[in-house]
């Protein structure tokens, strides 16, 4: 399983007027068949599948102990972008500050394989 770390993106949504910051980003492939194709959608995306690409939790390294944890709780809301490319919103125990999504990509040549990117956001 591939996994890879980037800390503290920024991003910033001028729609809303909110300052959004990635504080974290994680890759992960996940054994999943035929997202968003003639045979299956994402809606079913589940909380164990979040967990599989978010971690079960994420912990904030705020310099004072103890540490805040951010839980992952849910998949609020799934949708397909396009054939091949599931969008999930993810909820979490801090909904007020944070939040995140996850983009998942199938793969061209194992239908049975997605690389999915989860993203967590806090806004103020």
């Amino acid at each position: 399983m591939m996994v890879s770390f980037i800390l503290f993106g920024y991003f910033f949504s001028a729609t809303s007027h909110v300052t959004e910051v990635e504080v974290f980003e994680r890759k992960v492939d996940i054994n999943v068949a035929h997202i968003c194709s003639n045979r299956v959608s994402c809606t079913n995306f589940n909380l164990k599948q979040v967990h599989q690409v978010c971690g079960q939790n994420f912990t904030l390294n705020t310099g004072v102990k103890p540490q805040k944890y951010i839980k992952y709780v849910s998949g609020k809301s799934a949708g397909c972008n396009a054939a091949g490319v599931c969008h999930v919103d993810v909820g979490t125990d801090n909904v007020e500050y944070y939040h995140g999504v996850i983009d998942c990509h199938q793969h061209r040549d194992n239908e049975n394989v997605a690389t999915c990117i989860c993203k967590l956001y806090i806004q103020y």
